[in-house]
């Protein structure tokens, strides 16, 4: 069965794509080049849009780009309900893959308690990403998305800090890190899980996957770097591909 990349509606970059777009459309054409279908959810959350009557995972990625409301949308209510969260958590324990890119605050106050279910603090704290760049010195290459060498640099512009809880059972490995402004400690950007059957990645910053262009709630940084190289990655490892996605850089030519 060919999998679905399945967007979480009540977050804040698919609601821009949908009111003031074109914020997704780079990574939308990036799925459908891939073979990939796209999907959205129809919120809440319920265990029957992740799962089949025997319990097993619909196969694909369920993607989760930061839970906001970014226009105040009355019909969106993006706090998690304790239903959904355990129907995210049971999806991803029987084998199911989940990415979940958080902001910084005030963006990140909702992912919070998804991020505790799996062993992972989101605090409130802003930390910019000087030159809006990572480059190879904070990417793992142990880790299992970065392993094959080919990002080289990844661009966001900030993120909250997030930290790995100490008793975390679900085997968390950083793949980058950067020193934030005014800083001499490295923070996480992001990381890979593996609880039960399924995956999980975080991010703490969802506006990198934003297309060149688009200034909603930031500025989109898809073509910098290798952005796209790492959703591509990001995914890869996500879907169990092989062989690895191949690296793809872009520098976007600017009007005279």
């Amino acid at each position: 069965m060919t999998p679905t990349i399945l967007f979480d509606s009540w977050t804040s970059q698919i609601e821009v794509q949908h009111v003031k777009p074109p914020r997704l459309e780079t990574l939308f054409g990036l799925i459908t080049g891939n073979g990939w279908t796209r999907g959205v959810t129809t919120n809440p959350i319920t265990r029957g849009q992740l799962l089949d009557s025997d319990g097993a995972p619909l196969p694909g990625v369920l993607v989760i780009p930061t839970r906001f409301n970014e226009f105040k949308n009355p019909s969106i209510h993006p706090a998690f309900t304790p239903d959904e969260l355990d129907a995210i958590v049971d999806y991803v324990l029987a084998g199911g893959s989940l990415l979940h890119m958080t902001n910084h605050p005030p963006f990140c106050k909702d992912d919070k308690a998804l991020a505790a279910r799996f062993g992972i603090t989101l605090a409130d704290e802003f930390l910019g990403v000087p030159g809006a760049t990572i480059c190879s010195t904070g990417l793992n290459y142990q880790s299992p998305v970065l392993a094959g060498g080919t990002v080289q640099s990844i661009c966001a512009h900030d993120g909250c800090r997030m930290t790995i809880d100490p008793d975390n059972p679900y085997n968390p490995i950083p793949v980058a890190s950067f020193v934030p402004d005014g800083e001499k400690e490295r923070a996480l950007f992001a990381l890979t899980m593996t609880p039960g059957a399924g995956r999980v990645a975080y991010t703490v910053n969802s506006g990198w996957i934003g297309d060149y262009g688009t200034n909603i709630p930031a500025w989109g940084l898809m073509p910098y770097g290798n952005n796209l190289a790492f959703i591509l990655s990001l995914l890869g490892w996500l879907l169990s591909c092989v062989p690895p996605m191949e690296s793809v850089l872009f520098n976007p030519g600017r009007a005279n």
